[in-house]
């Protein structure tokens, strides 16, 4: 399932052993807050990152995850794009 809004998409959530990677599809460039946080509402990582017209290779430098459910957040003015992924 992917978490899609009309402008940006996020896919492909992948934990690696230094972070998370994600695959980001914008429409339109611009400047978004980036999140990742646990099942139980913990803040893990957050940064503002410009992200550009097309497909962004997102790495987020987080290190070692514990097991768990994790949601990674991106944020623009009133715009929240939302996907789970799992450790």
């Amino acid at each position: 399932m992917q978490a899609q809004y009309s402008e940006v998409s996020i896919e492909n959530v992948q934990v690696q052993h230094d972070g998370v990677a994600a695959l980001v599809h914008l429409i339109q460039r611009g400047v978004f807050m980036i999140a990742v946080s646990s099942s139980k509402g913990d803040l893990v990582h957050k940064r503002f990152v410009q992200l550009e017209t097309g497909v962004n290779n997102l790495k987020l430098p987080i290190g070692m995850l514990s097991k768990g459910n994790y949601m990674l957040t991106l944020l623009k003015g009133d715009r929240t794009i939302k996907k789970t992924f799992s450790c």
